[in-house]
């Protein structure tokens, strides 16, 4: 069987393996609100790791792949790309949209937990956008998921170390106002490539895989949700096949381009909610 098959018939066996709803299989952006209360209805009586699994099918429905499509709203500077949008995924904005929908307690929350997960507390500027995976959206997101690569890979993980100029990233987008904004020096653990076979059995459905490369400047070159219908998968925005697949786990990280050193682990949690004390 060819690999475009596998992953075809791969992700065909994890939208069955939450079979006998009665949700179409399309893409979100054509939901209407009965159907986005019947897909909230059935979540919440999920465990996170179940949950997350069938955001991540739904919304990978028929979403095309295109770098970039998220961004602060029409007539925001430098990006007027829409706050959230179903139809247009990249790896990133794919996995921020799937965490945002399993945290959501109902659709009119979802877009408030997406710009908590996206910005800075909250912020929706792009400045405060957690655009460094490693240095930015692991810290900011510590309130639902943690940087467990340390205790999977024990003993088998190495040390990157990057200099982030965040003043080339933003003067490349026209702000050239930040370009007095220091270098960065950040550290980061991962598990080498060649020794995923023994970290792969640890890993849970719904965690989070970022797969780091040796490029100067730049630690994450990829994100994905890990899946377990039977087969260790990892599901992921895909810039070769233009849409969202479902990639059989092993075979997929032999096969990465040689700038992939390895990767890092990420694991969800229940966040705490705060009790509301009652009014004095």
């Amino acid at each position: 069987m060819r690999f475009a098959a596998l992953i075809f018939v791969i992700a065909g066996a994890a939208w069955a393996a939450w079979g006998g709803t009665s949700l179409p299989r399309a893409n979100l952006s054509t939901f209407t609100p009965k159907q986005w209360a019947a897909a909230f209805h059935e979540a919440r009586e999920l465990p996170l790791g179940a949950r997350i699994g069938l955001w991540a099918d739904l919304a990978g429905v028929d979403a095309t792949y295109v770098n970039g499509p998220l961004g602060e709203g029409p007539g925001a500077t430098p990006d007027a790309g829409p706050l959230y949008d179903f139809a247009h995924v990249d790896c990133v904005t794919y996995v921020e949209q799937v965490y945002a929908l399993a945290l959501a307690p109902d659709y009119a929350s979802f877009p408030d937990t997406l710009r908590r997960i996206r910005y800075r507390d909250g912020k929706v500027d792009f400045r405060w956008r957690n655009h460094y995976t490693v240095s930015d959206w692991l810290p900011a997101n510590a309130w639902f998921i943690r940087d467990i690569t340390g205790e999977v890979g024990a003993g088998l993980t190495q040390t990157m170390h990057k200099t982030i100029s965040r003043a080339h990233f933003f003067a490349e987008k026209g702000l050239t106002q930040y370009r007095t904004v220091p270098d960065e020096e950040a550290t980061t653990e991962y598990i080498p490539r060649d020794k995923a076979a023994e970290v792969l059995p640890k890993l849970h459905t719904g965690d989070m895989l970022i797969f780091v490369l040796d490029t100067p400047g730049i630690i994450a070159g990829h994100v994905g949700i890990v899946r377990n219908p039977g087969t260790l998968t990892v599901q992921h925005a895909s810039l070769t096949h233009g849409e969202v697949v479902t990639s059989p786990l092993a075979a997929y990280v032999a096969g990465l381009p040689a700038r992939f050193l390895g990767f890092k682990v990420a694991r969800p949690f229940e966040p705490v909610v705060a009790e509301k004390k009652p009014a004095p």
